[in-house]
């Protein structure tokens, strides 16, 4: 049965040809991501397909925070969370794992996009605050 579920589930990829939509859609994300860069918690960002990670920091030019990097992680996380996007942070806490299925059209691209957009921005407002 496990096995004849495999079959199945290669067949799938095989067929959606998923291994290059992946390519070009996480190639579509990246670039939407990288268009945030004006935000000033933002730290970088790296991809592998639609395997995304998403750094946040205080200090730009440092390219470190000036806190405990987990903190700044919590406040974007927590903002995202606000918007309806669930981010898994990566150790030490301020580099947030994006896993989107293969498959995600652009239009919910987009919508990422934006929801990480808002989140950057009230995570910059917040920190300028305090």
């Amino acid at each position: 049965m496990g096995c004849a579920i495999a079959l199945e589930n290669i067949r799938l990829i095989e067929a959606e040809n998923l291994a290059a939509r992946a390519t070009e859609s996480g190639a579509y994300l990246l670039e939407g991501l990288q268009s945030l860069s004006h935000h000033a918690c933002f730290g970088g960002v790296r991809r592998k397909g639609m395997l995304i990670g998403l750094e946040q920091v205080l200090d730009k030019v440092m390219n470190a925070a000036t806190t405990p990097p987990g903190h700044i992680g919590k406040t974007f996380r927590l903002a995202c969370r606000e918007r309806g996007l669930i981010l898994l942070p990566i150790h030490p806490g301020n580099v947030m794992l994006i896993a989107p299925p293969l498959n995600l059209p652009r239009t919910e691209i987009d919508q990422l996009i934006n929801i990480i957009d808002g989140a950057l921005a009230d995570t910059a407002v917040h920190y300028q605050k305090g």
